[in-house]
């Protein structure tokens, strides 16, 4: 809901009160996040038996990622959208202002429509019970092209439509990466 409401009230923000006051606001913001942290109590885990912890972890987990071609295609394929894809965000001013001669409103609606489509990745991700590397590939691939569309869309309309789908490839590529990852990996291995 932050990622959908946020940027659409900043936008209007900037607009009516300036940058300067909506980096306040936005920094007292995470007072109320601070302080809710430092309220949750930590659980009491009954104890549970775990091996050792290693003394190289690094290198034990690079020798199992040898063994493992699945999570090297995932890893793969995570270090290539992270790189390449990921900075997609860093336009959306230029976008706003330049592609469609608009302002903070503009960039609001765009990362609005960016938020409401994580939201809708988030529960489409959250209805799959199998995830596979082919299914992993099959969310990177989306979230290519869409990223070609935003890039190429001719109006406000259309990139509202493009950007909110770009969210959902985004979030969904994400988590079904990130999921394979954690159910495939032994569980000593995991972070």
């Amino acid at each position: 809901v932050g990622r959908l409401l946020g940027p659409a009230i900043g936008g209007v923000l900037i607009a009516v009160v300036g940058v300067g006051t909506v980096f306040w606001v936005n920094a007292a913001s995470f007072l109320a996040v601070i302080v809710g942290l430092l309220l949750i109590g930590q659980p009491v885990n009954p104890a549970v038996d775990r091996p050792e912890p290693s003394r190289h972890p690094v290198r034990d987990g690079l020798h199992y990622l040898r063994t493992r071609r699945d999570l090297q295609a995932v890893v793969l394929l995570v270090a290539m959208v992270s790189v390449f894809g990921q900075n997609f965000r860093v336009v959306f001013p230029v976008l706003a202002r330049d592609t469609f001669s608009g302002d903070a409103a503009t960039y609001g609606y765009l990362t609005s429509a960016l938020g409401l489509g994580a939201l809708a990745g988030g529960f489409a991700v959250a209805t799959r019970s199998v995830v596979s590397p082919k299914l992993v590939a099959f969310a990177a691939i989306g979230f290519a092209v869409m990223n070609v569309v935003v890039a190429v869309v001719p109006s406000l309309t259309a990139a509202i439509g493009a950007i909110a789908l770009l969210g959902v490839t985004n979030v969904g590529f994400n988590t079904l990466s990130r999921s394979y990852l954690q159910l495939y990996t032994a569980p000593e291995l995991r972070g």
